[in-house]
């Protein structure tokens, strides 16, 4: 019984010692927190942070196993920036945290690819639009909205002469592009037992059947029907961003913000400013943006935000000097937003600056946007919008003629040469993937301007 007891006893500890000696150990804790936050065709954007420290530290970031980037993290989150890359190649990229000078823990690896250049050579075409010299009334064109290469909506007002040699005080304020030429078009808004023509400064297209007029005249397909908005939108409707859901969203001046939802009821967004917003724009429709400011005294704004409110993400001030460039400011106004699919935000006026993470600055690949880089619009004028497809394919518009379009290494003038002296001014454009459309005006005389881009 004795030698049974032992035996039995011995079989127990055995199998609690293999209980605890072959269980798995405990995973040990992340302590680094890295990921790719933008990946364009030279530069990789990398977010760093310790998590077992609230200061930072020393760290070193190695890609395909050589160090490219050493510092020490003045914060938890760190944005960081690999200039050094080549387009369309695969990188392997791991963060070390360095203790004690030689100390160092791992963080998982990151596979990046990046992205491949666009070609970036166009043909173009310009056409004219209005007749100051006979009728006096400067024509301009606002907003253009591109359904395919052969149905294209700018609208804007555009003042011509009847069949009699009269002014006709009515402006067209549509062009319809069907393929071949440009036809003219007015389009009514129904008030008080008439149809009024007046200057559209927004359109906004969901489909060929679908397609809005400063958010108050709808085009079913058909016919053009009058929508009043049922709110106090006291003012021209600047910009207008349809949602995924059909839903939509209207800027205009004196910090207005309206959200129509998919069962068509109007809505007022508070804003929290006075500034007049000039530019709205979602890659999800989620985290939606919109960009203003004053002309009177040269503030900007970047708001974010979406049908349940917004709040200011970045402010702008008239600036004295470079010292003060993003303490907080940015320097001046937001005339323009657009934001890439990986959710990099791209917003202009006086500069083109790119927001990653909350860590905003100049876009240095474009010539001269930096503080006193562009003395007497030397590479570009006051920029108007922004749009693209991707990082790699992107649209820069704006006043002197500005037409910069980024293939992801470089920026190229497209159409008319750039020049300092131009009356031309561009203030919209909408892109595909082998057309781009320009729409704005030009001085002495003052008629409206269209300019078609297409790819070779």
């Amino acid at each position: 019984m004795k030698k049974s007891s032992l035996l039995f006893s011995l079989i127990i500890i055995f199998l609690i010692f293999s209980q605890f000696n072959c269980s798995s150990p405990t995973a040990p804790k992340n302590e680094i927190s890295f990921s790719a936050v933008d990946v364009v065709c030279t530069e990789v954007w990398l977010k760093l942070g310790f998590t077992n420290s609230s200061n930072g530290g020393e760290y070193e970031i190695t890609r395909n196993g050589n160090v490219v980037l050493a510092g020490t993290l003045s914060q938890t989150d760190t944005v960081l920036v690999d200039t050094t890359v080549q387009p369309s190649k695969s990188y392997n990229y791991i963060a070390y945290q360095i203790t004690n000078g030689n100390n160092k823990k791992q963080s998982l690896p990151i596979q990046v690819t990046t992205l491949d250049s666009t070609s970036s050579s166009y043909s173009w075409q310009l056409y004219k639009f209005g007749d100051f010299n006979a009728t006096g009334m400067p024509s301009e064109l606002y907003d253009v909205s591109v359904i395919n290469d052969t149905d294209i909506w700018a609208v804007g007002e555009i003042y011509s002469n009847d069949s009699a040699g009269q002014l006709d005080p009515q402006p067209y304020n549509l062009a319809i592009w069907n393929g071949k030429d440009w036809k003219l078009q007015k389009v009514p808004y129904y008030y008080q037992g008439q149809d009024l023509y007046l200057p559209i400064h927004s359109v906004l297209s969901f489909n060929a059947n679908d397609i809005w007029f400063e958010a108050g005249t709808h085009w079913d397909g058909h016919q053009y029907n009058t929508i009043p908005l049922d709110i106090n939108f006291s003012s021209n409707v600047n910009k207008m961003y349809g949602g995924p859901n059909h839903d939509i969203y209207i800027v205009g001046n004196n910090g207005l913000i309206a959200h129509r939802g998919s069962n068509g009821l109007w809505q007022m967004i508070t804003s929290g400013t006075s500034m007049g917003f000039f530019d709205i724009y979602s890659n999800n429709g989620n985290n939606i943006y919109i960009c203003g400011g004053s002309y009177q005294n040269y503030d900007g704004i970047l708001l974010e935000g979406n049908e349940n409110g917004f709040h200011s993400i970045a402010e702008g001030k008239s600036l004295g000097s470079s010292s003060q460039l993003f303490k907080p400011y940015f320097d001046g106004i937001a005339r323009t937003v657009w934001v890439s699919n990986t959710g990099t935000v791209f917003f202009a006026g006086n500069w083109l600056y790119r927001d990653i993470g909350g860590q905003i600055s100049f876009v240095k690949s474009l010539p001269g946007n930096h503080w006193g880089g562009n003395t007497s619009g030397q590479y570009s004028g006051f920029l108007s919008q922004i749009r693209g497809l991707a990082e790699n394919q992107m649209i820069l518009v704006g006043e002197r003629n500005t037409i910069r379009y980024f293939n992801g290494v470089r920026w190229k003038q497209l159409g008319m040469p750039y020049d300092p002296n131009s009356n031309y001014t561009w203030l919209s454009t909408a892109i595909t993937n082998d057309l781009i459309v320009v729409v704005g005006y030009t001085t002495n005389p003052t008629n409206g301007i269209i300019m078609m881009l297409k790819r070779k």
